[in-house]
């Protein structure tokens, strides 16, 4: 897909994966482990939640 996608935009492909600190990838590598074990937060409720700490 990023093939086809490249040569429309003419914009160059961004390897950001190999520019991220060394602290980072281990964060989001961990995140996403925790995610595949059910570990995560649903979007609904953590939007529940900040609703409640930041409107009357």
């Amino acid at each position: 897909m990023d093939d086809e996608i490249k040569p429309l935009t003419g914009l160059p492909e961004l390897d950001f994966w190999s520019q991220l600190p060394a602290e980072v990838e281990q964060a989001i590598n961990e995140a996403k482990e925790e995610l595949k074990r059910g570990e995560g937060i649903p979007h609904s409720e953590v939007m529940e939640e900040i609703k409640s700490r930041f409107t009357p």
